[in-house]
């Protein structure tokens, strides 16, 4: 005899689940679902990411294209001026070249040269050598000449006090004849002393004491003395002034000059 299960309808199954078993059933589809958002959301945002990397890879590949043209454009401009460099050190070089080249023959001519000169050098060094014999043998010749010329210099050192000496005197005589009233006193010392620094002067007083006097022919010859015998001295200007004053006939008129001695040596300090 067959079994008789007791039936159950659907309804009934679900109604006996226990409320536990709904809840785990309930956060197992929340777990299934935010599983799948999450998936989804992730995927999302690597595509973005994918999306992105791609862009600044265009964005790169960009960059380094153009990085790649400027460094050929570099290179290029770079090969060219070595090449120009090149051609120049070339052509440089191929002139230096020629230059040797040329320089060559005198360089050979310039050794001949050298040679020569290092002979006359060795000639000149012989000659050299025969010379400073010479000079030894000529060294007492020098100090007897040494001797001579200190002798010559203190026999110059006499005549120079001996001049000094007869320059002061023959002042003192000047000056003397000048003071006189007589006009010829110191004519005579003008005649007897032509050749000494006290000529000039000499004559122009005579001169001016003839022409006080009226003497005009004997003044006038003596002031033509001055500029026939001393031109250069100062006393010609006074002398050029007095003749025209005789000529016109003009009385004497005194004028202050000094006295100036004609071509005196430097030795005297205080003419």
């Amino acid at each position: 005899m067959a079994s008789i299960k007791p039936r159950f309808s659907a309804a009934g199954k679900r109604d006996n689940k226990s409320p536990v078993a709904v809840t785990f059933a309930a956060l197992g589809w929340l777990l299934f679902l935010f599983l799948c958002w999450k998936c989804t959301s992730t995927l999302s945002h690597r595509r973005e990411k994918i999306a992105e990397i791609g862009v600044n890879h265009a964005e790169l590949h960009k960059t380094l294209q153009a990085r790649i043209a400027k460094q050929n454009s570099q290179v290029n401009r770079l090969k060219l001026k070595t090449g120009t460099d090149i051609n120049d050190n070339n052509t440089e070089q191929a002139k230096l070249i020629g230059m040797n080249n040329a320089l060559e023959p005198r360089l050979e001519t310039t050794r001949a040269k050298v040679a020569e000169l290092e002979t006359a050098v060795a000639t000149l060094e012989e000659e050299i050598g025969g010379t400073r014999d010479s000079l030894a043998v000529s060294n007492e010749d020098i100090k007897s000449l040494e001797t001579k010329l200190d002798e010559l210099l203190q026999e110059k050192e006499k005549l120079i006090d001996d001049y000094k000496s007869r320059y002061v005197e023959m002042k003192a005589v000047y000056e003397t004849k000048r003071r006189e009233e007589d006009a010829m006193q110191l004519g005579h010392f003008y005649s007897s002393h032509r050749h000494t620094p006290f000529a000039p002067a000499a004559a122009f007083f005579t001169g001016e004491k003839l022409y006080q006097t009226e003497d005009f022919p004997f003044a006038a010859k003596h002031y033509g003395e001055i500029l026939r015998r001393y031109p250069k001295s100062e006393y010609a200007s006074y002398a050029i002034e007095r003749i025209e004053q005789l000529n016109k006939q003009q009385l004497y008129q005194p004028q202050e000059v000094g006295f100036h001695p004609w071509r005196i040596l430097s030795i005297i300090d205080n003419p």
